[in-house]
C-alpha cells in the first residue's frame, strides 16, 4: 500500500540548507512507501536523506527501509544546523577521498620522457636504460 508520509517541521529548511551550500536536492517526500524525503547529489556521489522534527522519530517503515537499504545508508538530520554540518564534513570526506585516490593513480601512472638521441647517455654503443625497437 503506497502511503504519502506528511513533511517534518525541518524539512522545507533542511531541504534549503542543503541547497544553499551547493548540493542538488529532489524532494522525494511524496514517493510513499517510507522512501526517504530527500535525494541530495553531492560532489559526483547520491545520497538518501530522512529529514526529521527535532525530536522526530524514525517510523518502523523507515527503520525498516534503511535498515534493507543496499546503496550507501540513509542519512537522518534533525536540524538546520545539523544539515550545514553534515553537508560540509561529507563534502570534506569525498573530497580528500578523491585526492588520495588521485595521489595513488599519479604513483601508478607511467611518465613518458622522450629520448634526445643527441644528448642522452651512450652504454655499449646504445642509449642507457632505452630497448632497441624490435630487438
Amino acid at each position: 500500500m503506497m502511503r504519502h508520509g506528511r513533511r517534518d517541521g525541518t524539512h522545507a529548511e533542511v531541504r534549503q540548507e542543503l541547497r544553499d551550500l551547493g548540493a542538488s536536492v529532489a524532494d522525494t517526500a511524496d514517493v510513499g512507501d517510507d522512501f526517504p524525503d530527500l535525494v541530495v547529489g553531492l560532489a559526483g556521489h547520491d545520497f538518501l536523506v530522512e529529514a526529521k522534527a527535532a525530536k522526530g522519530k524514525l517510523s518502523d517503515g523507515q527503520s525498516e527501509f534503511a535498515r534493507t537499504w543496499r546503496g550507501a545508508p540513509v542519512v537522518v538530520l534533525w536540524s538546520r544546523a545539523e544539515a550545514r554540518e553534515w553537508l560540509i564534513r561529507t563534502r570534506h570526506a569525498l573530497h580528500l577521498a578523491a585526492w588520495h585516490t588521485s595521489q595513488a593513480s599519479r604513483t601508478l601512472t607511467p611518465v613518458v620522457v622522450p629520448l634526445v638521441t643527441e644528448t642522452a647517455e651512450r652504454v655499449d654503443g646504445r642509449h642507457k636504460g632505452v630497448t632497441p625497437r624490435g630487438g
